[in-house]
């Protein structure tokens, strides 16, 4: 009787651990998937992020272009500083998406097109890129080839 109980009890001990065993193994599982759905939110997150600080950039360097060329209106430009304001909102709001998807978080950094070689063509391309949507022609982008601020 005395070889029996040992055995039951050696059976239940080991029994127990597996069922201890499956149990872990099931919370790790349940982890795990918790963990690729909060990483595949993330990068959404950074996806949106990085599509939506494009977005801002445009809408930036036109609120920019305008208040210049409005000088001659207080009021209108008043509107284009109203829209780098509101633009400048949406840039942290970027910046808070980033840090969720724990990307880099970018920070603007000053950006001479003057000081790139060919001057003139940088200007340029960067004008075209700025003002493509439009089809607008500048006839001496390089009064506008100032120092400013980029995301890097």
């Amino acid at each position: 009787m005395k070889g029996n109980s040992k055995r039951l009890v050696s059976a239940m001990e080991r029994e127990l651990g597996e069922a201890e065993l499956r149990h872990r193994k099931q919370k790790l599982e349940q982890r795990l998937k918790q963990l690729e759905r909060f990483e595949a939110i993330r990068r959404l997150a950074g996806g949106i992020a990085h599509d939506f600080n494009n977005i801002i950039g445009t809408i930036m360097g036109w609120a920019e272009l305008g208040y210049e060329h409005a000088s001659a209106h207080p009021l209108s430009q008043q509107r284009f500083d109203k829209i780098r304001g509101e633009a400048r909102r949406a840039d942290g709001l970027t910046s808070q998406l980033l840090a969720f998807a724990r990307w880099q978080v970018l920070q603007s950094k000053p950006l001479d097109p003057s000081a790139s070689h060919g001057r003139r063509n940088s200007c340029r391309v960067c004008i075209r890129t700025l003002i493509a949507g439009g089809r607008r022609r500048i006839a001496a982008p390089e009064r506008l080839c100032r120092p400013a601020h980029a995301r890097r």
